[in-house]
């Protein structure tokens, strides 16, 4: 995703004549958002700048000493980032100002149930710029916390002494991570179930799509109709007596399978990927990583197979876009030796009761460990056989 250098280069130039000539901070941030999609012109970037816009004065409550919650209004808010600009940062007085307000905003957010691994603050005067992750106090309810629970842990800074070209890809870069939050998050199972959980923004705006395809497809397709079928008898077998089939439990393993192949080809490539539709049907059929690893049984035909066929990949894609997109946040260049999928299984287990999938920490071999696969394949071009089915967790961890 692109930004236009020349275009960043005169809002350094703009920023820092404005900044020098003392003009009051609603100048600077006015200025400032008027050249973003200037600077960014990508339509891949419409969807954080339409945020960044409609987040102008955003609502928050604070909590106060005395219990009680006070209003206070953000700059900008971009998703959980939240962004306060002072006139001039230079002025030590405006610069405490604006950190004490990133510090109440951060307790607004997370006051309002967001979690406090995803808050980041952003304090700027369009010239310099601080980046902040959000820690709460042990032992605090982020439900009734205040400012004085959160402390600010600076994760970046940059101050832009020019106009040049590297000072202008310097703020590009900035923008990139910590506004658009372009592949700078750390891939840990926790974030994954926070992000992208079975009770996250995400998965309900994955779910609807999804359970539409499906019901509207075991009444107009056979296939369809004896392939979920077989998965319900399957999943009543081993769960406890028969019933009717579950879009919803159905829906639940299918949005999983698809965000676990995603996943895999982020950690296989080694960054975040975003695809053309042709790539995404590549990824969700299997192809991609027989053609570039070499990986033959990555996907292979299961209760969801169904879904890939002609008739129904096009809606398919439509949703994985979407998933990648919001893998896009994540660093790939790193990953923890722990089982990335952990936390998912464990999400679906108390969803539907089900024992045989609430397995608590990795395995010697999990299915679900994608470093093992990565690492393994980027040394070798194979992965082990234990490991393959890393994109199919939900089908694997039944057949382990």
């Amino acid at each position: 995703m692109t930004a236009d250098i020349a275009r960043i280069r005169e809002t350094i130039a703009r920023s820092r004549m404005l900044r020098d000539a003392g003009h009051v901070e609603a100048v600077l941030r006015s200025e400032f958002q008027g050249r973003l999609r200037l600077m960014f012109p990508d339509t891949a970037h419409e969807t954080w700048i339409n945020n960044y816009t409609e987040g102008t004065e955003a609502h928050t409550k604070v909590g106060t000493g005395s219990g009680k919650a006070a209003s206070r209004f953000i700059d900008n808010l971009v998703g959980s980032t939240t962004i306060e600009y002072e006139s001039d940062l230079r002025n030590t007085a405006k610069r405490d100002t604006g950190y004490a307000q990133v510090q109440e905003q951060a307790a607004g957010l997370v006051r309002a149930g967001t979690p406090v691994s995803t808050v980041r603050g952003v304090l700027s005067d369009t010239v310099e710029w601080y980046a902040y992750d959000a820690v709460l106090a042990a032992g605090v309810d982020p439900s009734s916390c205040t400012a004085a629970d959160i402390a600010l842990v600076v994760i970046d800074e940059l101050k832009l002494p020019d106009d040049s070209v590297l000072s202008a890809e310097q703020l590009g870069g900035f923008i990139k991570k910590h506004l658009a939050r372009e592949q700078s998050r750390p891939l840990r199972s926790e974030f994954l179930a926070s992000d992208l959980g079975m009770d996250s923004a995400a998965y309900k705006s994955s779910a609807g799509p999804l359970s539409l395809l499906v019901d509207e497809e075991r009444k107009a397709d056979p296939s369809a109709d004896l392939a979920t079928d077989l998965w319900s008898q399957f999943v009543d077998h081993l769960e406890g007596p028969a019933g009717t089939f579950r879009t919803a439990a159905y829906v639940d393993e299918a949005y999983v399978t698809l965000l676990a192949r995603l996943l895999s080809a982020n950690v296989l490539t080694g960054k975040a990927v975003l695809s053309t539709d042709d790539e995404l049907k590549a990824i969700l059929n299997g192809e991609f990583f027989r053609n570039n690893f070499q990986l033959e049984n990555v996907v292979e035909q299961d209760y969801f197979g169904w879904l890939l066929s002609p008739s129904y990949i096009d809606r398919l894609v439509a949703v994985a876009r979407d998933l990648q997109r919001d893998l896009y946040a994540y660093d790939f260049r790193w990953y923890p030796e722990e089982d990335l999928f952990g936390r998912f299984m464990a999400q679906l287990a108390r969803r539907s009761q089900r024992k045989l999938l609430a397995r608590n920490g990795p395995r010697t071999g999990s299915p679900v460990c994608l470093p093992t696969v990565a690492s393994t394949a980027s040394r070798t071009g194979k992965a082990p056989g234990s490991s393959i089915c890393a994109a199919d967790p939900v089908r694997c961890s039944r057949k382990s």
